[in-house]
């Protein structure tokens, strides 16, 4: 059945579409298998290649779909390089160094700043109602998109005055 196709495709004005669909699997299977697949080119002058091709498709496919959704979860998260934070104070801490005390409080306040813990600490001194805290949230969100969109008209102007204009 399958070189029956293939000899479909090479004696009939399809074959353009063969190759690309050809091309497409292979891509598809390079997904799923290790070794390298060949290029289209290499696929359009050789029906072997299709049939090839062809068939880690299917492969591919099978051992996708007998797996189930878990198992799949976990082979795709087995290849996943993400480490794992290596301690329970991780991103919590600083690293400091003899005779850089004041560099290592910088960097503590800088942080510090930038995760905005003093604005949550003095907010939940006190309760807040739910509709306050969500229009307060919604002046937050409008007021950051404002001042990025003002940012970017900056740095069009900026850049507009660079080229002498």
């Amino acid at each position: 059945m399958l070189s029956a196709l293939a000899l479909r495709f090479s004696t009939t004005g399809l074959r353009h579409h063969a190759v690309n669909s050809v091309s497409i699997l292979s891509k598809n299977a390079a997904l799923y298998s290790t070794r390298p697949i060949s290029n289209s080119r290499q696929a359009s002058t050789d029906p072997s290649l299709w049939h090839k091709a062809l068939i880690d498709h299917a492969k591919a496919a099978s051992v996708a779909s007998s797996l189930s959704p878990e198992e799949r979860w976990r082979e795709k998260s087995d290849k996943l390089e993400v480490n794992p934070p290596p301690g329970v104070y991780a991103g919590r801490s600083l690293s400091v160094r003899p005779g850089e005390l004041g560099r290592a409080m910088q960097n503590l306040t800088r942080r510090l700043r930038e995760n905005r813990v003093a604005v949550q600490w003095k907010r939940q001194m006190r309760h807040e109602k739910k509709g306050v805290k969500r229009r307060r949230l919604v002046s937050e969100r409008w007021r950051r998109r404002f001042a990025d969109e003002i940012r970017r008209k900056i740095m069009l102007v900026r850049a507009i005055q660079r080229r002498g204009h």
